[in-house]
């Protein structure tokens, strides 16, 4: 499937490691078979839970790359909170991943508690969460091109 993609499209990646993983391994030899695909190409990487190295790798290979996070982000380990910290905002975007990932004391996840996910990605990056909100929602809308 790979020679079908092209500049148009955005190609949206779930990737992660064995059970209590930040998936390191897992996100590299993904690049590595991405590897034939532009340089230019725009890519979503959903529910990362990554280190700062995959970030890196990732963002040298494929310049155009978000990176989403969901209610994950508030049982981080120290290297994943670290690479939250020092994505760039213009490329961050939050995601609840419904119905998958619900909170204590609910059935499913829905799109109706992103805040929370935004309040856990302000803590992390110690900014207001509406400024979260708002960077998230233009990167999506960039990524996306509905602007």
């Amino acid at each position: 499937m790979l020679h079908l993609i092209n500049d148009r499209h955005v190609v949206v990646v779930h990737c992660r490691g064995a059970s209590g993983d930040s998936g390191v391994e897992a996100y590299l030899l993904l690049l590595h078979l991405l590897s034939p695909i532009s340089r230019t190409q725009r890519f979503h990487v959903h529910c990362f839970t990554g280190d700062t190295y995959v970030l890196t790798k990732w963002l040298a290979a494929f310049p155009n790359t978000f990176f989403s996070f969901n209610r994950k982000v508030q049982g981080l380990s120290l290297d994943q909170s670290e690479a939250l910290r020092s994505l760039d905002e213009n490329k961050l975007l939050l995601e609840t991943d419904a119905p998958y990932f619900r909170a204590t004391g609910q059935w499913f996840s829905a799109p109706n508690q992103l805040f929370q996910i935004a309040e856990g990605v302000a803590k992390c990056r110690n900014v207001p969460v509406e400024h979260v909100l708002e960077v998230s929602c233009n990167n999506a809308l960039r990524l996306y091109r509905m602007q």
